[in-house]
């Protein structure tokens, strides 16, 4: 029986059925899963009775839960890849409502720019954004250099097709 605490079949549905599920996902995350936590705890309530510790949540586990549920969800529509969702995605990190997730730095990597850096620093930086350990650094700065390598490739790419547009690529080589 699945419950607010564990929406991970959900997700997976969600995924596997992206195009029927598409829409609902990104309404849940734009509100930040505000709408979903509330019917889904007035669902548990139902289930369970008030007064019982399942459906008991204060204030600071009800946004624990709604922002993991927000990562949740923005993983799934970065690794479906749509050049739509991007304003989404930088929204979402620019809010701080979602912490660091190697699935959001491929997607920007993908679709973002240099404007996007900032974000994901944001997002490693929050007080909740998992363990601290050295193994984790080092995945988190591997990340970091592969966007910003992919970025510099795009940004000498661009710098090249704009110089041989204008004829400077005779005087001024790149």
């Amino acid at each position: 029986m699945e419950t607010i605490y564990d929406q991970k079949a959900r997700f997976v549905l969600m995924e596997r059925q992206f195009t029927k599920y598409a829409e609902n996902l990104r309404h849940a995350i734009d509100d930040q899963f505000m709408s979903h936590f509330a019917d889904e705890l007035e669902n548990m309530r139902a289930r369970f009775g008030t007064g019982h510790d399942l459906v008991d949540i204060d204030e600071t586990l009800e946004e624990f839960l709604r922002k993991k549920l927000t990562r949740d969800a923005l993983d799934v529509i970065c690794r479906r890849s749509n050049a739509e969702d991007l304003g989404r995605v930088r929204d979402a990190l620019s809010r701080g409502v979602v912490n660091y997730s190697p699935v959001h730095i491929a997607y920007l990597s993908k679709f973002g720019e240099w404007e996007d850096i900032p974000l994901i620093v944001s997002a490693i930086n929050l007080p909740d954004s998992g363990e601290t350990t050295l193994a984790s650094f080092a995945q988190v700065t591997g990340d970091i250099e592969k966007l910003v390598e992919q970025f510099t490739k795009l940004a000498e790419k661009d710098l090249r097709t704009f110089s041989q547009y204008r004829g400077w690529g005779k005087c001024c080589p790149i």
